[in-house]
């Protein structure tokens, strides 16, 4: 089989632009709190689950303090396992709380930690908190935006 000249080779039609099958709306405050609460449920289920060798092992922990969940482990690098789970969602986050959270992360050789912020997130400005603090090395800037929708 020979190759094909350029001059022989078809045109690549982009295709047509299509509607989606189902509308999305933006679901009010309430109901986004529930789903972040019932994710934190999710999570403090499963850490308290692991075993306490294991836990031990990995660095992995939990911790809460009123509305507030964080969790930490050591030994894996990955978000959900290095993250503020609902920072500003319940009451609204303070930079004092933000600092004391990195910290947190900074004592426990937690290069990247992440915080989960929505459009319900409490202040507004908590997106620009977060890209404004430098990590242990280079900026912040690790904060994962959800937006809750639900389908009509």
């Amino acid at each position: 089989m020979q190759p094909a000249a350029l001059s022989e080779l078809q045109p690549v039609v982009p295709p047509e632009p299509c509607s989606p099958a189902i509308g999305v709306d933006e679901i009010p405050r309430n109901l986004s709190r529930a789903i972040e609460r019932a994710e934190v449920n999710a999570w403090l289920d499963l850490y308290r689950a692991a075993p306490a060798d294991f836990a031990a092992k990995q660095g992995l922990a939990i911790a809460e303090d009123g509305d507030l969940v964080w969790a930490t482990c050591t030994t894996i690098p990955f978000i959900h396992f290095n993250c503020v789970k609902n920072f500003g969602v319940e009451s609204a986050a303070t930079e004092s709380r933000l600092d004391a959270l990195l910290a947190h992360y900074r004592d426990a050789g937690i290069l990247r930690p992440w915080f989960y912020t929505n459009p319900h997130t409490e202040p507004a400005t908590l997106s620009c908190w977060l890209e404004a603090r430098p990590a242990t090395s280079g900026r912040l800037g690790t904060h994962l935006s959800r937006r809750h929708a639900i389908a009509r």
